[in-house]
């Protein structure tokens, strides 16, 4: 189906990518409340030149997720908003390349809990989290069945190599 909005030019393109850049940002800095509420106008901008214009729908559906978000979050208590701001900061990654797999999943159940306390179970960042949850779970669970194989294998192969090692000497 062809659209019948004009092509977006390239300066408005610009502008909602910027938008949805800045917004991106802020998300991470929750005390600056004076700059999300700065922004919050770009964004109700940006999202009247997607309806105006032709353009890539996930760059709307991007808009109008982050200008939610920046309008919750001018509406979160302090201690909501350093909740959210210690789930921006929980990683799970660097805890399972240095094969912390328990610490992994303490951080990513602690993660849950905080932003399901705060945005709720029906927030995208939320199922995300859960995903890093699931993600920790898996590597820890491949890890540990890949210890009992090793240890099996080990258990069936010592008394080969003891008695080839014997038959050598």
């Amino acid at each position: 189906m062809v659209s019948s909005r004009p092509k977006a030019p390239p300066d408005v393109e610009r502008f909602w990518a910027d938008a949805n850049s800045a917004a991106r940002m802020l998300l991470w800095d929750t005390d600056n409340l004076t700059m999300v509420q700065g922004l919050v106008p770009t964004l109700e901008l940006s999202l009247k030149l997607h309806l105006q214009y032709q353009g890539e729908e996930w760059q709307r559906v991007d808009a109008q997720r982050y200008l939610t978000d920046l309008q919750r979050l001018l509406t979160l208590g302090q201690d909501q908003r350093a909740d959210l701001a210690k789930a921006n900061l929980i990683r799970t990654k660097p805890l399972i390349d240095a094969g912390k797999f328990e610490e992994a999943i303490d951080a990513a159940q602690e993660k849950c809990r905080l932003v399901l306390e705060v945005l709720g179970p029906l927030h995208p960042d939320y199922l995300s989290s859960l995903e890093e949850l699931g993600m920790s779970t898996k590597v820890h669970n491949a890890m540990r069945m890949l210890n009992i194989n090793i240890e099996r294998c080990w258990n069936w192969l010592k008394p080969l190599w003891v008695s080839t090692t014997l038959f050598i000497l």
